[in-house]
């Protein structure tokens, strides 16, 4: 009998969703003031594409993946994510439906978007769901000096933020989130989330435009002709 090999449900996807582009102006501002403006430039933005590059560090292995590819998002609830290396993979959400296909595998995980994730999964607000500060408790982020956008905001360096999880589901999966955030144009550069069991996993992004045109067609999933199909029930 065929062993069935898995596609693995990563912490890199909640990341994905974690680190989105948006809004403002250099200034000396506080973290409050910063985060409303987060929050009031995803309201107003319909979607972005972007390249990205993500690196896992997994604890029991201690060692570093990295991947590269290209992502797409719509709201509501769309997105697209392109890994073209090391190898290819496709995540598609239509809004309601999530697709996972592994080409190596030939393989596809369907499952509703709903259960996958729900509001308070980091970024999915940038899809059209939750509200940043009602879902997490936001700081400055102790992790790097001032200089370079820890501690208190600097006009000389980005701000890094820190979102820790209320929900105690959430905090399963994610022990703490930390953001940089480019103080020109408040595009999110970095995201760098924690989980429970030590794994780290980065993401970068990249040529980033925001509200540009994207056919729904982009986020349509179409299985490829004689994939292994699994459905999450």
């Amino acid at each position: 009998m065929k062993k069935r090999r898995r596609l693995v449900f990563p912490l890199s996807l909640i990341v994905m969703l974690s680190c989105l582009p948006w809004l403002g102006w250099a200034e000396a501002l506080s973290l409050e003031e910063i985060v409303d403006r987060v929050q009031k430039k995803y309201e107003g933005t319909q979607g972005f594409t972007a390249d990205f590059e993500q690196t896992t560090r997994l604890a029991a292995f201690k060692k570093e993946q990295v991947s590269s590819g290209k992502v797409f998002m719509k709201k509501p609830g769309r997105m697209r994510w392109e890994y073209q290396s090391p190898e290819k993979q496709l995540i598609v959400s239509d809004g309601d439906t999530l697709w996972i296909y592994n080409a190596s595998l030939h393989q596809v995980i369907e499952n509703k978007l709903s259960k996958a994730y729900d509001s308070k999964t980091p970024g999915l607000f940038l899809t059209g769901m939750g509200k940043l500060t009602e879902d997490f408790q936001v700081r400055f982020s102790p992790d790097l000096p001032q200089a370079l956008g820890g501690g208190t905001p600097s006009g000389a360096g980005p701000y890094t933020l820190e979102l820790s999880p209320k929900d105690p589901q959430l905090q399963q999966n994610l022990s703490r989130l930390v953001i940089t955030v480019n103080p020109k144009d408040y595009l999110v550069e970095k995201s760098v989330a924690y989980d429970p069991l030590g794994n780290v996993t980065a993401l970068h992004f990249s040529n980033i435009r925001v509200n540009v045109g994207l056919p729904l067609s982009l986020f349509k999933f179409q299985v490829p002709k004689g994939a292994e199909r699994i459905k999450v029930p």
